[in-house]
C-alpha cells in the first residue's frame, strides 16, 4: 500500500468531491437549540430591571443572532463567513473578560461562549467534510496532529483534571476541522490580512485601554516588581505572542506586495504591535519573531547572512578587546539586571526540574492533556510563593501531560515539517515552524495548556498546500482558490 500523500492540489480534490451546498435541517435545528440554551444561561445573571441590564441583554441577543448567521453561512462554505468565523475563533482563544484562580476550571459565561465557538468550528468541518478529508489525505502533518488530538481526548479517562482535558482536546479537534475548510476556501492571501487585522484589534485595544483604564490591562509580575501590559489577553506573554505573530504576517504581506508599509491602517497596526511587544516585555516572542524572519531571509540571501554573522562576531571581538562593561549589556535584556536571571531563564530551570520529576512518575501516558493547570499550582511553589500552570517548554509540556506516546506523535509532526522545510519549502509555513520551535523552548507553545492562537497558526501551516518544486506565492494561491470555487 502506498502511504505517500497524493501529489494533487487539495483544493481541487475537495472541490471535486461532493459537499453540501445547503445546510441540512438537522444542523439548523442544532444552531437554534444551541443559541436558545446560550441565551437561557447568560440572560438570568443580568439585571434587566436597570437600563444597563436591558442594553446588555439586547447586545447579547444581537451578537447571538450575528454569530448564528455567520456560523450558518460558514457551514454553507461561504468564503466571507469563514473569514468572520476565523476572527471569532481567534478572539475566543486569546481574549479573556474575567479573572480566575490558577486552579479554577468551573463553567462560567466565557467558558460557555468558548464551548459554543468550538462546537461551531467542529460543525463547519463536518458540514464540509470533503475539505477535511482532502487536507488529511494531502498532509502527513495534519494527520499526525489529528491523532495527537484524539490521544488528548482519550487522556480524559485518566486525567487528574478531566473536564479541562476534555474541553481542550475537543477544541483541538474542532480547530483542525475548521482550519482544513478555512485554508482551502478562504485562501492564504486573504487569511494573511485577516490575521493581521485580528492581531491589530487586540494590540490597538490593549494600548487604548492602557491609556483609559491602565489598572485593568497591566499585570504585576515577579512579586509586583515589574508591570507588564497584558491587554484583553490577560497575560503579558500572550499579548507579546499575538503582537509578534501580527508582525510576522505583516512582513509577508509587505514582501509579497499585498500591502504597502505606508498605508495608514498598516502603519497603525505595525506601531501598535511593536509597542505591545515592548510593553509586554515578552522576550521569547521577540526572539521567535526575529529568528523566524531571519531564517527565511537566510534561505534567500545566504551571502548577506554570512556577512551579517561575520560583522556580529567582529563586533563582539571588538568589545572584548576594549574591555566592554558587560553588566550594561545584561541590563538591556534582563528585567532585574541580573546575570542569574538569564542563566536560569527567569527561573524556568527550577520549573523544568519539577516537571521532569513528575514525568518520571508517569512517563508513558502522562497526567492528561492540560493537566499542568492543576499539577503545577498544587505541587510547585518558589520561596516567594510564585507558581505557574505550564511547564514553560513545549517538549516537557507534552511529556508530562500526554506522556511518551503523545510526545512521539508531536515529534513526528515537527520532523515532517522539518523535512518539508528542505524538500518542499514554503516561506510562510516554514517561518511558522521556526516560530513554533523557538517559542516552544521557553513556553508551552503551540501545544499549550489548551489550544491557543499559535495552535491555530500552526494548524494553518500544516494545511497550506505545498508544491513539489517549492513555495506557491500568495497571489498565485489566491487565484487557485478563486478558480476552484468558481467551478
Amino acid at each position: 500500500m502506498n502511504w505517500r500523500p497524493k501529489s494533487v492540489n487539495i483544493l481541487d480534490e475537495a472541490i471535486s468531491g461532493a459537499y453540501p451546498k445547503n445546510i441540512t435541517y438537522a444542523i439548523s435545528i442544532v444552531l437554534i437549540i444551541a443559541s436558545a440554551v446560550l441565551l437561557g444561561l447568560l440572560i438570568p445573571p443580568l439585571e434587566i430591571s436597570t437600563g444597563f441590564g436591558l442594553v446588555a441583554v439586547l447586545c447579547l441577543m444581537v451578537f447571538t443572532t450575528f454569530f448564528v448567521w455567520v456560523l450558518y453561512s460558514s457551514a454553507q462554505c461561504r468564503s466571507w463567513a469563514n473569514g468572520f468565523y476565523f476572527v471569532i475563533v481567534a478572539l475566543s482563544l486569546e481574549t479573556t473578560l474575567r479573572l480566575r484562580g490558577l486552579t479554577e476550571t468551573g463553567v462560567d459565561a466565557q467558558t460557555l461562549i468558548k464551548l459554543l465557538v468550538w462546537c461551531g468550528a467542529f460543525l463547519i468541518g463536518m458540514a464540509n467534510f470533503s475539505f477535511v478529508k482532502g487536507a488529511l489525505q494531502s498532509s502527513y502533518g495534519l494527520r499526525f496532529i489529528l491523532i495527537f488530538a484524539i490521544w488528548d481526548l482519550l487522556s480524559t479517562v485518566y486525567s487528574i483534571i478531566p473536564a479541562y482535558t476534555f474541553g481542550g482536546s475537543f477544541a483541538f479537534i474542532a480547530l483542525i476541522c475548521f482550519v482544513a475548510v478555512l485554508v482551502q476556501t478562504y485562501g492564504l492571501t486573504k487569511l494573511t490580512m485577516q490575521i493581521i487585522y485580528t492581531c491589530g484589534f487586540i494590540t490597538i485595544s490593549a494600548l487604548t485601554l492602557y491609556f483609559v483604564i491602565p489598572n485593568a490591562v497591566i499585570t504585576p509580575t515577579e512579586g509586583g516588581q515589574f508591570l507588564r501590559l497584558s491587554g484583553l489577553t490577560g497575560s503579558p506573554n500572550t499579548l507579546g505572542r499575538v503582537a509578534s505573530i501580527g508582525l510576522l504576517f505583516l512582513y509577508f504581506a509587505v514582501s509579497e506586495k499585498l500591502v504597502t508599509p505606508w498605508r495608514f491602517d498598516i502603519m497603525v497596526i505595525t506601531l501598535s504591535a511593536v509597542a505591545c511587544l515592548g510593553l509586554s516585555w515578552s522576550r521569547t516572542s521577540i526572539i521567535a519573531l526575529v529568528l523566524s524572519i531571519g531564517t527565511i531571509i537566510l534561505r534567500k540571501h545566504l551571502w548577506q547572512f554570512i556577512l551579517g554573522t561575520a560583522f556580529t562576531f567582529a563586533t563582539l571581538l571588538g568589545l572584548l578587546v576594549v574591555d566592554f562593561n558587560w553588566d550594561n549589556l545584561v541590563r538591556l535584556v534582563s528585567r532585574r539586571g541580573s546575570l542569574d536571571e538569564l542563566i536560569t531563564f527567569t527561573g524556568r530551570t527550577d520549573v523544568w526540574n519539577f516537571i521532569w520529576g513528575e514525568f518520571l512518575k508517569q512517563p508513558f501516558i502522562g497526567y492528561g492533556y492540560g493537566s499542568t493547570k492543576l499539577l503545577m499550582p498544587t505541587g510547585y511553589h518558589t520561596s516567594m510563593g510564585w507558581t505557574s500552570t505550564s511547564a514553560h517548554n513545549m517538549l516537557l509540556q507534552c511529556l508530562v501531560t500526554t506522556g511518551i506516546i503523545g510526545t512521539f506523535i508531536v515529534m513526528l509532526v515537527l520532523l515532517h515539517q522539518t523535512r518539508n522545510f528542505f524538500k518542499r519549502p514554503h516561506d510562510v509555513a516554514d517561518a511558522i515552524l521556526v516560530y513554533v520551535l523557538v517559542s516552544g523552548l521557553f513556553e508551552p507553545g503551540a501545544v499549550g495548556l489548551s489550544p491557543n492562537f499559535l495552535t491555530l497558526i500552526w494548524l494553518i501551516s500544516l494545511t497550506i498546500p505545498r508544491e513539489s518544486n517549492g513555495s506557491v506565492s500568495m497571489k498565485k494561491e489566491g487565484e487557485q482558490v478563486r478558480r476552484a470555487l468558481a467551478t
